[in-house]
């Protein structure tokens, strides 16, 4: 687990922040059919992200031995980095293609590149290689990830090229790199390694704190907790773009209506389930098994955390895409912060459950401090009953003599 999450890192330093600037400004270049300027910046951020994917992956495969040695441990652990760092390009190269996809307003196809398609032919091919007899070890199976990659990322770049034939209008305009768009990646940059740090902190401090058994009921806590996410990772891939295209064009309204309709549609969606998790999360973990059923506090801890990451909406995304990344960069890094701060008070003494409280200290405060900031630089109220609220405050206020 801990050499894959080493990967999904190195394609976050890879990508740099490019996925959230075509979020930002490529959905604007689309939807006003800028030609020049999409197929500019598209360049631009393919030669970005993929020079450094193209070094982390040289770099990996050069120093194998010692990172393998370090993260795994183990007798074939260093032809998994080997393998990995194959994959790292295509990787980046995959959820810079889901952004733009998402750009283009077609979110439903975005997933199969970020999570789907690398799965699927990875079990398609060990299902035709048993079937066909043909000996499966460690080594084969780690270097099905690459293929996977390459397929999906072929996969992404002629469906790409299909829907920008229909949509974008031809031009002989050359695109010209406007480098004023490069000033806000270091802020997109820190946005998203604060978040992969904030995912895996806890789990790295147990596991050096306490035991591996600790680490592995947090990390199950963490996950089931965090499918409440999930709504809400699917409305921010139709949002973003909209969000971006609503602020160039000023229309304030509709973009707090679209951010508020999400957030309610998202709290209604998860209720039931959040409610589930709170009231019987001991029945719900040993599902897993029986020990799970340890982590039951923490499982309640984290859901309540997630239910106020459903309760603030997409203020990250509504941050990111109105030009305000550096204030969310700076909520991030706080947070990140914080958590570093609690996890080492909390943890040595209270274990996982010290882990748990530490997460939703700095979760909430993440997503409070992005919607009080939200509101203060755009004037959004992103939460549900927010605006209705301040209405009837006001009548209140002005029919008292």
């Amino acid at each position: 687990m801990l050499g894959i999450s080493a990967v999904v890192g190195a394609a976050t330093l890879a990508r740099l922040g490019t996925d959230q600037l075509i979020l930002r400004d490529g959905s604007i270049y689309i939807k006003t059919g800028s030609a020049s300027c999409y197929r500019g910046l598209r360049r631009l951020t393919i030669f970005i992200s993929e020079t450094i994917s193209i070094i982390l992956a040289t770099l990996g495969i050069i120093f194998s031995e010692p990172i393998a040695s370090t993260l795994l441990g183990e007798k074939y652990s260093i032809e998994l980095i080997v393998s990995f760092s194959i994959s790292l390009p295509f990787y980046t190269a995959i959820y810079n293609q889901a952004a733009w996809i998402k750009a283009f307003r077609q979110p439903a196809v975005a997933p199969l590149l970020e999570t789907g398609s690398i799965s699927f032919f990875v079990a398609a091919f060990l299902m035709l290689s048993i079937a066909a007899g043909v000996g499966i070890d460690v080594t084969f199976v780690s270097f099905l990830f690459p293929f996977s990659a390459i397929l999906t990322s072929l996969f992404g770049w002629f469906y790409l090229c299909r829907i920008e034939k229909i949509i974008i209008s031809k031009t002989t305009n050359y695109p010209t790199y406007n480098l004023e768009k490069l000033k806000s990646l270091p802020d997109y940059f820190a946005v998203s390694l604060a978040t992969y740090a904030i995912g895996w902190a806890p789990i790295l401090v147990l596991g050096a704190h306490s035991d591996d058994t600790s680490a592995g009921l947090f990390a199950a806590a963490y996950r089931i907790a965090f499918t409440l996410n999930f709504v809400l990772t699917a409305f921010n891939s139709v949002l973003a773009p909209k969000i971006s295209y609503l602020f160039h064009k000023n229309d304030m309204r509709r973009l707090e209506i679209a951010i508020v309709t999400s957030a309610r549609h998202g709290i209604i969606m998860c209720a039931p389930f959040a409610l589930l998790l709170i009231i019987y999360p001991e029945k719900i973990l040993i599902l897993f098994g029986e020990d799970f059923a340890e982590a039951s506090v923490t499982l309640v801890i984290l859901t309540i955390s997630q239910i106020v990451n459903l309760m603030t909406g997409s203020v990250g995304f509504l941050l990111n895409m109105t030009g305000n990344q550096k204030t969310l960069r700076k909520c991030s890094v706080r947070s990140a912060v914080m958590l570093a701060v609690l996890l080492a008070l909390l943890v040595p003494n209270l274990g996982i459950i010290g882990a748990a409280l530490a997460t939703a200290a700095s979760s909430i405060f993440l997503n409070s401090s992005a919607t009080y900031f939200a509101f203060k630089l755009t004037g959004i109220r992103a939460v549900p009953g927010w605006s209705t609220t301040d209405r009837y405050l006001t009548k209140r206020k002005n029919k008292t003599p």
